[in-house]
């Protein structure tokens, strides 16, 4: 019977290699895993920015569905969000100002980027 902590996940062929990069030898998969996991969601924690609650509401209203995969598609947000606010006139829907969303969209790095993925994520996950 597996502990309450236990968990089987499928992983793909990149974070295969990725978890194999870091555990050449005897290291434990398990716990190099959950720190790469815990690392990630730390990152995340500290490059989320700081948006109005109803930029939130524009950006999980242009996300909502998007996967961003292959990893490097990450660096699609903004393109992605620009689309949303053109073709589905979310500016207006959500009363913000879409162009300065935008840029300041534009200034984030990628883990910025990774932390609105993964914050708006886990918003859709719970609703």
């Amino acid at each position: 019977m597996a502990s309450p902590h236990s968990i089987s996940l499928y992983l793909t062929p990149s974070a295969i290699e990725a978890l194999g990069d870091r555990t050449s030898g005897n290291r434990d998969r398990s716990a190099v895993a959950s720190r790469m996991l815990e690392r990630y969601a730390e990152a995340c924690r500290r490059h989320l920015p700081d948006f109005s609650e109803s930029e939130w509401n524009l950006l999980r209203d242009a996300l909502n569905g998007w996967t961003a995969e292959p990893a490097a598609s990450v660096a699609w947000l903004v393109m992605g969000v620009a689309d949303a606010i053109k073709l589905g006139e979310l500016a207006d829907k959500w009363e913000v100002d879409g162009a300065a969303l935008l840029a300041r969209l534009e200034q984030l790095d990628y883990a910025g980027c990774c932390a609105v993925l993964d914050a708006v994520e886990r918003w859709w996950a719970a609703h």
